[in-house]
């Protein structure tokens, strides 16, 4: 497979059959990469499904947002560099071209297809199956897989250009998050004054994802306040001087929305982690 997602900070599950190549990754950490061209004959052909989490890709030098809802069509051509996220999902799907051309006769690399809904969560939820049952002979695979496969040429049929496009702009404005949730007064119409869209458009297409961009900069300060917690280059920072460079208000706000979201105080997951790591240094 070109896209080899095994490292430290993820565990993977293969399949292998004649036709077909099924890995599902796990992953505990940050991990990041790069995907590079393939230039063994018949290789390169590959299906990613992101299932949960998120991840970051850059194309074209500009880095994007990547989530699950959303399959991507790669060729032996398509190289990116990528960041995924602990706690993430991840189906990579190899297959022989012949099992990809006679579906996708025109098909190109970068190709997205929605696994939300309808066909496309249909088709996400039968290759999830397969990683997940043990036990499954290789004909069982390969029907699977082609199953999958049949379903997605169905998809690239009836998918409307509206959800494209609304993933477009998801993806932009999260990517605009990630390099600006530090910010303090940043606001849902500064993102779409900088991206150049309504600030109606952004809403309505976070609302089809569940989110607003609010909750969505919230989640992201939340997240850079957990990946410094554990750096050590920011074990000298108070957590109030942590909570006002990822643009909390106060070490109290910090302190309050991130014990709702991960269970614990900043306090205390700090100090789990830097004994840990003593641990680990003492080894």
């Amino acid at each position: 497979m070109q896209l080899a997602l095994e490292q430290h900070g993820s565990q993977v599950t293969r399949k292998r059959t004649r036709n077909y190549q099924l890995a599902h990754y796990e992953f505990t950490a940050r991990v990041h990469g790069r995907r590079h061209p393939a230039h063994a004959p018949g290789a390169g052909y590959e299906f990613i499904l992101p299932l949960a989490g998120t991840a970051q890709v850059r194309e074209s030098e500009r880095w994007l947002y990547y989530g699950a809802h959303f399959g991507y069509l790669c060729m032996p051509d398509t190289a990116f560099d990528y960041v995924v996220e602990p706690g993430s999902r991840v189906i990579v799907l190899g297959m022989h071209p012949i099992e990809l051309h006679h579906r996708f006769p025109r098909a190109a690399g970068g190709t997205k297809l929605p696994l939300g809904s309808g066909l496309g969560r249909i088709g996400a939820a039968v290759l999830d199956g397969v990683v997940q049952q043990v036990g499954l002979s290789e004909e069982d695979v390969d029907v699977a897989c082609s199953a999958f496969l049949d379903l997605m040429r169905q998809l690239a049929h009836s998918v409307r250009q509206d959800e494209l496009i609304r993933y477009d702009i998801e993806s932009a404005v999260r990517s605009y998050i990630r390099a600006h949730a530090d910010q303090p007064a940043l606001t849902g119409s500064d993102i779409a004054a900088a991206l150049g869209w309504s600030l109606r458009q952004i809403q309505r297409s976070l609302h089809e994802s569940g989110t607003t961009p609010r909750k969505l900069i919230k989640s992201e300060r939340l997240r850079l306040a957990h990946q410094r917690l554990g750096d050590p280059n920011y074990r000298h920072w108070t957590i109030a001087e942590l909570a006002h460079a990822t643009g909390f208000a106060s070490a109290s706000s910090l302190s309050t929305a991130f014990r709702r979201q991960f269970g614990v105080t900043p306090r205390q997951l700090r100090t789990s982690k830097l004994a840990r790591t003593g641990r680990l240094g003492a080894a």
